[in-house]
């Protein structure tokens, strides 16, 4: 229940960030400050300035709520009762806590945001060329092409987004590495392993749809990334230990006989060898 309403809280500032923002840009056009065209362009400072301030202020309150997440299910996924029992102000209000969480935040975007660029090119181009007439082949060549790379770049967006999922439950976890460093290990820790994030998003997003089941949703979705974690952590961690047993020492899982023993047992067991 306390993890729901911290979903829900955040929610609640994800949506009164954007209502305020969209109220602002009403009142420009409705007194002619901001004409229709320009919600959609950035030649207008004012509605640049706007959009940075509710920016800067819809990362400064939902960033310390996702780390505040991230904490507690972490706690409920490690049977840390002093994570899982802290009080949200204490996650929150935390200066240390604070940063971490906001450069997390900011890595995410940075990188999706980059990540977003070379989709929306392609996909511009290949509408313009759609509605300026494919008649010759080149421009059906490259309209065709635009497509396939609109794609190809927003499958390699979700890529990267689904591993930055991993960045918070990462810091929580060593609270000494930077958000670069969580955002790299990250990475590595996903390797293979983004089929079970993609289906947690899949399974919740349904129910994501509509406000007031939204909290729910993101309640799901925290606490299966958090379980995820803590399971690629622990696969990693077992495969790394294995990996040094079988180097260095004898494996643990190896037979007590050796090999040369066992093929003179083998070779004395044979029926026609017994008498």
């Amino acid at each position: 229940m306390r993890l729901t309403l911290l979903c829900a809280a955040l929610a609640g500032a994800e949506l009164l960030f954007r209502l305020s923002e969209a109220s602002v840009y009403g009142i420009m056009l409705y007194f002619g400050k901001l004409q229709p065209a320009e919600l959609f362009s950035d030649r207008s400072p004012i509605k640049l300035i706007s959009a940075a301030g509710f920016t800067i202020m819809r990362y400064a309150v939902t960033a310390p709520l996702i780390y505040a997440a991230a904490y507690r299910t972490t706690g409920i996924c490690t049977d840390n009762r002093k994570m899982r029992d802290a009080p949200l102000s204490g996650i929150i209000l935390s200066r240390q806590r604070f940063r971490r969480s906001i450069g997390s935040l900011l890595i995410s975007k940075a990188v999706g945001a980059v990540l977003c660029i070379p989709a929306i090119f392609f996909g511009t181009t290949a509408v313009r060329i759609i509605s300026d007439g494919t008649d010759s082949p080149a421009a059906l060549f490259m309209a065709v092409h635009g497509a396939a790379m609109t794609v190809f770049s927003a499958g390699l967006w979700v890529w990267a987004k689904l591993a930055l999922m991993c960045v918070p439950y990462i810091m929580v976890r060593n609270t000494e590495i930077s958000s670069f460093t969580a955002a790299r290990d990250a990475f590595r820790l996903v390797k293979g392993r983004r089929g079970s994030l993609l289906k947690i998003i899949l399974f919740y997003a349904p129910q994501g749809i509509f406000i007031f089941t939204a909290p729910l949703a993101m309640t799901g979705i925290f606490s299966a990334a958090a379980l995820c974690t803590d399971i690629f952590i622990k696969e990693d961690e077992y495969l790394e230990r294995n990996d040094n047993d079988c180097r260095f020492k004898r494996p643990r899982h190896a037979p007590v006989i050796s090999a040369w023993t066992e093929g003179i047992f083998k070779k004395a067991s044979d029926p026609t060898e017994t008498h």
